[in-house]
């Protein structure tokens, strides 16, 4: 996908994950990301690929709302939803969609999935 984004003149941004913490969203970095005006759109492996680990429905609130507080949509890419590392399954999976209905954030998200991409 890093061809398309920066075909279309857009500039990718990169969200490191803390590795040394179980691959943890740093969210101050994350804020100071979505602050840029030029980030309009932030992509979420959930779970995340390709360590499998699920995020937590708190963690998933805190993204959707920093999105909300900076304009963001998010876009979910959730075609690995059947595969969850046992390692990493500190939380059941829930879909982001879900989590941002609750939030009052719906249609800031667009989800992805397919049927067939784990069988």
């Amino acid at each position: 996908l890093q061809h398309v984004v920066r075909g279309e003149g857009r500039v990718l941004v990169r969200h490191r994950l803390d590795t040394a913490a179980a691959f943890d969203v740093r969210f101050d970095v994350l804020a100071q990301q979505l602050a840029d005006a030029r980030v309009t759109l932030m992509v979420v492996c959930n779970p995340h690929n390709p360590s499998g680990r699920v995020w937590r429905r708190a963690e998933l609130a805190r993204i959707v709302a920093l999105c909300a507080r900076y304009d963001v949509m998010l876009l979910a890419d959730e075609v690995h939803a059947d595969l969850v590392h046992a390692e990493w399954a500190r939380a059941p999976y829930t879909p982001l969609a879900v989590v941002a209905a609750e939030c009052g954030a719906a249609r800031r998200v667009v989800a992805l999935g397919s049927p067939t991409k784990t069988f």
